[in-house]
């Protein structure tokens, strides 16, 4: 993901370019981070996980409170992407602003 913000560098002037890029590159390192961390809950309650006890369910994975707790996770992973993604596009739109020549 990542990588896909950093072609927005020509866009922006030179001033304005690294705050906000490196905002942005970093928000999408981290939600690398969290997708992997995601991926691993997931797993680990797949296939090691044991179900509350008093879930009636014979595993972590019909619990009715993981799936809601990972649910939750997975919907809050979708919003982050897409308003990094709108971050991106807000900043490739923003006009390029030249500085003026200072007369000699």
């Amino acid at each position: 993901m990542a990588a896909s913000f950093i072609q927005l560098a020509p866009c922006l002037p030179t001033g304005f370019r690294s705050g906000p890029l490196s905002q942005i590159i970093q928000a999408a390192i981290d939600a690398g981070i969290a997708e992997g961390a995601l991926r691993e809950t997931v797993e680990f309650v797949t296939k090691r996980s044991r179900p509350w006890i008093d879930a009636n369910v014979e595993t972590a994975t019909a619990d009715p409170l993981t799936i809601s707790a990972v649910g939750d996770l997975y919907l809050r992973f979708h919003a982050a992407e897409a308003l990094l993604e709108r971050a991106a596009r807000f900043l490739q739109a923003a006009p390029i602003r030249r500085p003026k020549k200072s007369p000699r």
